[in-house]
């Protein structure tokens, strides 16, 4: 019979201390915008920090154009 936690049980996430707010990240933080190569600089940096992945989400009155400039942020061969 095993004693102690169970090595293999997800464990909860952890909670600021009573009274301790989380920090809320600025929009900045949370989102990529400008050229096509500060956009690709800008989520190199998130996955150099870490980031396993980012979503991806067209902004801007034309949803085509905006598909067009993501697509040549993530691949400038096109």
């Amino acid at each position: 019979m095993r004693h102690g936690p169970d090595p293999h049980a997800a464990q909860a996430p952890t909670r600021p201390a009573a009274g301790v707010r989380a920090r809320k990240p600025a929009p900045t933080e949370l989102s990529v915008a400008g050229t096509p190569s500060q956009a690709r600089a800008a989520i190199d940096a998130r996955h150099a920090a870490g980031a396993t992945g980012v979503v991806l989400v067209p902004a801007g009155p034309d949803a085509l154009a905006s598909l067009d400039s993501l697509a040549r942020a993530l691949d400038p061969r096109l």
